[in-house]
Order: C-alpha cells, then structure tokens, then sequence
C-alpha cells in the first residue's frame, strides 16, 4: 500500500532561538559559529507592536489519504487553545506568541479534503504538548493512540517540566474513553507503522507511511526544524537527550524522507502541502 501526506497548518508560534537549536546553535567548529533556523529574525514587529526575535514557527496536523480508515496525525490548534498557551507559557516564565486565523480552523481544512471531524476514526498523537492536542474535542468518533508513558507524564508532570502543564489534562480528559494507550512500536495499517523515539518527551513517536516517492517520516517535534535534522543538532526543549541522539540517526535510517514538525522550509521544498 501506498498512501498520500496532507499537511495543514492551524497556526503559528514564535520560538526563541534556545528553543529551536539545543545551546541557540552556538559552536566555534560551524561555519560563522553559529548555526540558525530557517526563518530565524533578530528584530520583528509582532501585531501588538511589540517587537520579537527568533522564529515563526507552523503549528501542522497531517491527514494521510489512501488508508481504509481515516487517519490523521496530531490535532493542531485554534484560537482558544493559541490563548491558553500565551497564558500558560507567561505564568510559567517562558512567554510564547501564538497566532491563528479563520482559514487555518481544522475542521475547514479537512473539508477541503471531503472529511468531515466525526468520520474520523483515528487521531495518532506523536506527543501531548499543547500545540499537537489543542482540537481533540473535535473528533467525537475517533480514537487517539498515545504511548502509556507519554500520557502518564502529561497527566501527572514533576513540578519543573517544561510544557507539560497540570492546567492543560483537560486536552486528554474530555476524550479519555476514546484513548488507546500503547507500549512501543505498532502498525496501523500496513505502510503505516509507529516508531517510539523519545527524546523530546517521553513518549514521542514517529510515524513512518509508504508513499509512491517512498518512505515518508513525520517526527512530531523530535526535529523542529531542517537544521536539528541535517547537523543531529538537538532542539533546547528535550526530554532525555542521549535518547534523542542515538534516535536521530536511527530515524534518518528509517525513512527515505523526513518532515521537521516546525519548520516553513517545508513550503519551499512541497508547495502544494502534498507528499506522495
């Protein structure tokens, strides 16, 4: 089998530098010292008229055409849950800007592909942080595959755990009869398998789909972005990073093609939001 990538932007966030690249991508050995991400800025005016610097980041979820149920990866955001995470990334002394408009709302999105959210039968969650669970409510019908230690950190997070919020359960909470908790690796569908990385969270996962061009990766947010990919250059915001580096070649040995989760580069390289 072989199927089709949708990628659907629901908004944006703007990331600092430390978050992107793992020490803001500072090394003497690289070619200038220092290594950016695509889009990377040191001055913009953000709409309140403040000014920013770092990067303006995409908030995707994926649909995958050609499965006999539908499927998609992540649930991206809105404009309620882009507020909830200005408020909780403040309160928690690591301020973030989130954006989000009418034409980036899931449910369009997916309607400009014939689906509608209740004839979706599965959500695959390659992680439970806040811009990846922001529409679960959405999909009344499906049920969400999420690895047992990931949902177990998300639920009950130490007290210093960057992203993982004890405000945000409710995300998980209102669908919890509709999760399906897996330990390690599994196969939806065949061409369509999952991949327990780590690394980022504890629980992150890769979702591996057969396509016509390939095999096709999509990471979550092990990679943010093209850079953490090409130098195995760690984001800053990771879980357990020996896991992350030893994953990262194990990965790229496992796809013929790999997509950062955060990363406007994509649209440069599949301007028509399709991988096949």
């Amino acid at each position: 089998m072989t199927y089709r990538v949708h990628w659907m932007n629901t908004g944006e966030i703007e990331v600092s530098l430390g978050v992107s690249l793992l020490g803001n991508g500072y090394n003497p050995h690289v070619p200038g010292g220092q290594v950016l991400p695509y889009g990377y800025r040191e001055s913009f005016e953000r709409p309140d008229g403040t000014m920013g610097t770092g990067t303006m980041v995409p908030i995707p979820f994926y649909y995958i055409e050609g499965t006999k149920k539908n499927i998609i990866i992540d649930t991206g955001t809105n404009i309620e849950t882009c507020r909830e995470g200005e408020k909780l990334t403040e309160a928690y002394g690591g301020r973030q800007y989130w954006y989000h408009t009418e034409e980036q709302d899931a449910r369009a999105q997916l309607s400009r592909l014939g689906v509608t959210p209740e004839e979706v039968d599965i959500v695959i969650m390659t992680h439970l942080h806040l811009d990846h669970i922001g529409n679960t409510t959405l999909f009344p019908n499906a049920r969400f595959i999420v690895q047992r230690d990931e949902l177990a950190w998300f639920m009950a997070p130490p007290v210093a755990s960057a992203f993982y919020y004890p405000e945000l359960r409710h995300y998980l909470l209102d669908v919890i009869d509709q999760v399906d908790c897996i330990e390690g690796d599994m196969q939806v569908e065949p061409g369509l398998d999952l991949v327990l990385v780590g690394g980022h969270t504890p629980g992150s996962m890769v979702v591996v789909i057969e396509t016509s061009g390939g095999k096709v990766a999509l990471v979550g947010d092990f990679y943010y972005n093209y850079v953490n990919m090409e130098l195995d250059w760690p984001p800053g915001a990771y879980w357990d990073l020996g896991q992350w580096l030893r994953n990262s070649l194990r990965i790229k040995s496992l796809a013929d093609i790999v997509i950062p989760n955060h990363d406007y580069r994509y649209m440069e390289l599949y301007p028509d939001k399709i991988i096949e």
